[in-house]
C-alpha cells in the first residue's frame, strides 16, 4: 500500500509538505504513480490518501493538540479521521454538443476533400493546355 499525506510545514503555516510513503518500495511506487495519474488524482481529497492498486481512499485527518491537562502520555492529543468525498466532476454535457462537434469535423473534412479535388482538376487542365501547345 502507498500513502500520500499533506501536512502543514512545522516552521510556516503558509507552506506544506507532501509525504510519499509506502509499506514497501512497491507501495511507495504506487503512491508516486497515483500522484502522477490524472484519473487517480481526481479521487484524492483531504490530507491523507491510501493507495492500493488502482483504488484511492482519502480522508481528512485532524490532530487535536489540546492535550494540556490530558492523561495522554504522548502529549499529542486525540487523533480523528473523517472520510471525505472526492471532488465532484461535472460530466453533464449538453446533448447537442457531441453531434455538433461531429458535424463540424465532418464539414471540415468535406471542404478539404472538395478543395483537393478542385486543385487536381486545375492541374490536369493546365497539363492538357501545355500538351496541346
Amino acid at each position: 500500500m502507498g500513502f500520500l499525506e499533506y501536512i502543514v510545514a512545522p516552521n510556516s503555516d503558509k507552506r506544506g509538505i507532501l509525504r510519499v510513503l509506502g509499506t514497501t518500495s512497491v507501495g511507495v511506487q504506487a503512491a508516486v504513480d497515483a500522484l502522477l495519474n490524472p484519473e487517480l488524482r481526481t479521487n484524492m481529497a483531504g490530507n491523507l490518501s491510501v493507495i492500493n492498486g488502482d483504488e484511492v481512499d482519502s480522508s481528512e485527518v485532524v490532530v487535536q493538540t489540546d492535550a494540556i491537562g490530558s492523561t495522554d502520555p504522548s502529549g499529542v492529543g486525540e487523533l480523528t479521521a473523517t472520510r471525505v468525498a472526492a471532488p465532484a466532476i461535472n460530466t453533464n454535457i449538453p446533448a447537442w454538443l457531441v453531434p455538433a462537434v461531429i458535424a463540424t469535423f465532418g464539414g471540415l473534412l468535406l471542404l478539404l476533400l472538395i478543395s483537393i479535388a478542385i486543385l487536381r482538376l486545375r492541374r490536369r487542365a493546365e497539363r492538357i493546355e501545355i500538351d496541346e501547345e
